[in-house]
């Protein structure tokens, strides 16, 4: 070829190749780039208040779980000082907040889809374990029919166990609000053995067993209310996103579309007589109230809930400390207390 074609010729390709540089890959890359930094705008936004939020409540259940002493005042005894008081608003505050949060995230999709994908999957796998550990208890249905069954020397299938306690549950449960008490055992005797009548029927009716005699009924009747008396109070995930409505107003920030309000106005609703608000804050309350949680013998399934919550709310400070944006939230003490509560088995 001669030498002045094979010049055009370069020269065009090099034009036609300076021209896609220009036209075409420099815009496509400082889009990418710009995409990138809006991504990183939009994941700070969200992670600042929640991490912060997170860590608030992680320590109230760290100071809970590590320490009887400072602990008491979940118990609300008949003699509450001030600062009992403050610290059971606080904590009901913090563990709210943080669901705030989560609420508000839920509603502003935006942060999920422009998110780092990476980032994102992380962020609400370990978002949907805390709602879990809030809201799951099957394993309190399937203990009441176990408990029952060893009473009464009844043989039953592991399988079945789930599906005869969730029934036993509504029993129960129906038992308690109409009698308008916490538990079983504060039924009187009659009542008492009225509800295990009930339970001893379902049971034998659904395995296909003799009915239980009266008078074995009678003599196990207050082992049963003591086993059947297992305190829990599960937030269920729609009763998380209503606590979390509770919680969050429109923002004055161009930042964000929410903010969750403060403890001043937290606690203004706490001491509110207004019913809406009420029936909110009791199903946070619920959690928290009575609670002790260095009695082993206690049959309150909220201890084991707490506990899972707490690791959650650990797994959720690491995440958001492992995430490609280097947001500097979180403290070194913070950090290291999370990993060792994951570590535990």
């Amino acid at each position: 070829m001669d030498i002045r074609i094979q010049a055009v010729v370069i020269s065009s390709v090099v034009a036609v190749f300076l021209l896609f540089i220009r036209d075409f890959l420099l815009p496509k890359l400082k889009a990418t780039k710009e995409e990138k930094k809006q991504k990183i705008e939009i994941y700070k936004k969200y992670a600042e208040p929640l991490g912060k939020s997170a860590e608030s409540i992680f320590w109230r259940l760290n100071e809970i779980f590590s320490n009887g002493t400072k602990s008491k005042f979940l118990e609300r005894g008949k003699v509450i000082t001030d600062f009992d008081n403050y610290k059971y608003i606080s904590t009901l505050y913090r563990l709210g907040a943080l669901l705030g949060w989560i609420t508000a995230i839920k509603k502003e999709q935006s942060y999920i889809r422009a998110s780092n994908d990476g980032d994102s999957k992380k962020l609400s796998g370990s978002l949907h374990k805390l709602e879990k550990s809030l809201a799951d208890g099957p394993h309190t249905e399937e203990n009441r029919a176990r408990y029952l069954c060893e009473i009464w020397s009844i043989e039953v299938p592991e399988g079945e166990l789930m599906a005869l306690g969730s029934e036993i549950s509504r029993i129960v449960k129906h038992e308690l609000k109409v009698s308008e008490v916490q538990l079983i055992s504060d039924l009187s005797a009659d009542r008492n053995l009225e509800v295990a009548r009930k339970c001893a029927d379902y049971l034998c009716d659904s395995l296909n067993i003799d009915r239980i005699a009266d008078e074995k009924l009678r003599a196990t009747q207050f082992d049963v209310a003591k086993r059947l008396a297992i305190r829990e109070a599960w937030i269920y995930r729609d009763w998380q996103t209503g606590i979390g409505e509770l919680m969050l107003v429109k923002s004055e920030s161009k930042s964000r579309t929410f903010d969750v309000i403060g403890y001043k106005e937290f606690e203004a609703m706490f001491e509110s007589e207004e019913p809406e608000q009420q029936k909110w804050i009791k199903r946070l309350s619920k959690l928290f109230d009575g609670v002790a949680v260095n009695n082993v013998d206690a049959n309150d399934m909220r201890i084991e809930q707490l506990k899972k919550t707490y690791k959650s709310i650990a797994n959720l400070i690491l995440i958001i400390d492992e995430s490609e944006v280097d947001l500097g939230l979180l403290g070194t003490e913070t950090i290291d207390m999370a990993k060792s509560i994951c570590s535990e088995a």
